[in-house]
C-alpha cells in the first residue's frame, strides 16, 4: 500500500519555493508545531526523494548512465540529511514526530533498498560495488539494524493515547519499521542488486539470530498486540486506529511466529545433515587410517622377512663352478676334497633321512642351510 502510494505519478513537488514558505513558517512560527510541520517537509523531501532513487534502480533500466545517477543522487541525499540535521534547533529535534522521522530517515537511507520491489528487467552492471549505495552490504544492514531497533523501542515507549495522535506519515513510518524488521529478522535471500562487474558481491552476510536479538521483534509484537481483539466482529466494534492496528500487528506476529518455527526446523535438519555427514567422514577417515595400517604392516612384514638362504641365488657357490666343470687345477679358495666328500656324504645321508621320514634328516638340513651363508667354513 504504501509503494503504490509512492508510486503515484503526481506527488507533491518540493521546490526551491516550498523550501522559501518553510524557512517563513519557521521564522514567523506562532506555535512548536509551526516549526516542526516546516522540518517534516523538509525531512520528508529528503525520504522522499531517497525512495525515488531506490525505485529507479530496482526498475531494471537499460540506460547505463540512469543507473549511476541514481547512486549519486542517493549519495547526495545522505549528505543533504546529515546538513539537516545538523541544522535542526534542539526545541525540533525533540518533539515526537520528528525523533520518528529522524530514526525513520536513517534506517531508510541505510536500509531502503530492502524495501525495493523485484523486478523481471536485467540490472547494468556498475563500476565497482562500493558506489552501489544499494547493495545490502554487511556494514550498512548492521547499522540500518541499530536505527530500527531504536525505532521500535521508542514505539513502545509510547502509551495509547500518543499512538491515537499518529497521524497518516507517522502510521506509514511505522509500518514500513515492521516490515523492514520482518525481513532482516530472518536469512535474506541471495542479493539480487548485486551489479558490479568486480564480481565480490555475495549475500549480505547477517546474521539473523543476531537481528532478531538486537531488535526483540517478537517481544515488541506481544507488546503491540496486548488486549487486541481475538475476532473481527469485535475489533469492529472497536472504530479507533490503535485497536484496528493492534488486529494488524496481531496477524503481523502470528506470521512471524510461523516462519520463526519454520527456520528453526530448517536449521536443525542442517545441523542433523552436517553432524551425518560429519561422522560418515570421520568413519572414512578412520577405514582409511586402518587400511593404511595394515598396507604398513604387511610392507613391514615383507623387509623383516628373511633373504633366501639358498647358495646358487646368494652366489656363494660360484666359485665351486670350475670343480663342476672338470678343471685339473683347484682353486686356491675352494675347500679340499675331504670337505667336499663330506658334503657329498652328508647329502646321501639327507636322502636316505627324506625317504624313511625321519626328522633328524630336516634338522640336518636347516643346519647344512645356515653353513652355506659364510663360505669360509669349508676352509676348516
Amino acid at each position: 500500500t504504501w509503494q503504490a502510494h509512492r508510486n503515484r505519478s503526481n506527488p507533491v513537488p518540493f521546490t526551491a519555493w516550498t523550501e522559501h514558505c518553510c524557512e517563513l513558517l519557521t521564522q514567523h512560527a506562532e506555535c512548536p508545531g509551526d516549526a516542526v510541520l516546516a522540518w517534516l517537509a523538509r525531512l520528508g523531501c529528503t525520504v522522499r526523494d531517497a525512495w525515488a532513487a531506490v525505485r529507479d534502480a530496482g526498475a531494471g533500466s537499460n540506460n547505463h548512465s540512469s543507473s549511476n545517477s541514481s547512486a549519486l543522487l542517493f549519495r547526495g541525499l545522505e549528505a543533504q540529511f546529515r546538513e539537516q540535521q545538523a541544522s535542526l534547533p534542539p526545541a525540533v529535534s525533540n518533539a515526537l514526530p520528528v525523533r520518528l522521522q529522524l530514526l525513520f530517515t536513517e534506517f531508510f537511507l541505510l536500509g531502503g533498498f530492502i524495501l525495493g520491489m523485484p523486478t523481471a528487467n536485467p540490472l547494468q552492471p556498475i563500476t565497482s560495488c562500493s558506489t552501489d549505495p544499494f547493495r545490502p552490504s554487511p556494514v550498512r544492514l548492521t547499522a540500518c539494524v541499530s536505527y530500527v531497533a531504536q525505532f521500535l523501542d521508542l514505539i513502545r515507549s509510547l502509551p495509547s493515547s500518543e499512538l491515537a495522535c499518529f497521524a497518516n506519515g507517522d502510521w506509514g513510518r511505522l509500518v514500513l519499521a515492521v516490515v523492514v524488521s520482518m525481513r532482516v529478522s530472518f536469512p535474506l535471500p541471495h542479493d539480487t542488486t548485486a551489479r558490479c562487474e568486480c564480481g565480490c558481491c555475495p549475500s549480505p552476510g547477517l546474521d539473523s539470530a543476531w537481528v532478531r536479538d538486537q531488535l526483540d521483534f517478537a517481544g515488541f509484537l506481544r507488546f503491540m498486540t496486548e488486549e487486541a481483539p481475538t475476532d473481527l466482529a469485535t475489533a469492529a466494534k472497536r472504530a479507533d486506529i490503535v485497536s484496528a492496528s493492534k488486529v494488524v500487528l496481531a496477524v503481523v506476529k502470528e506470521k512471524y511466529e510461523r516462519r520463526l518455527e519454520l527456520l528453526q526446523q530448517q536449521q536443525q535438519q542442517q545441523q542433523q545433515q552436517e553432524q551425518q555427514q560429519q561422522q560418515q567422514e570421520q568413519q572414512r577417515q578412520e577405514q582409511q587410517q586402518h587400511k593404511q595400517q595394515q598396507q604398513q604392516q604387511q610392507q613391514q612384514q615383507q623387509v623383516l622377512l628373511p633373504r633366501s638362504r639358498c647358495p646358487m641365488m646368494d652366489g656363494s657357490l660360484e666359485e665351486y663352478f670350475p670343480l663342476w666343470d672338470g678343471s685339473n687345477q683347484q682353486s686356491a679358495s675352494a675347500p679340499p676334497l675331504s670337505s667336499v666328500d663330506g658334503m657329498v656324504h652328508d647329502t646321501d645321508a639327507f636322502i636316505d633321512g627324506m625317504a624313511h621320514g625321519t626328522d633328524e634328516s630336516w634338522d640336518t638340513w636347516a643346519e647344512e642351510m645356515l653353513d652355506w651363508v659364510d663360505p669360509s667354513q669349508f676352509m676348516q
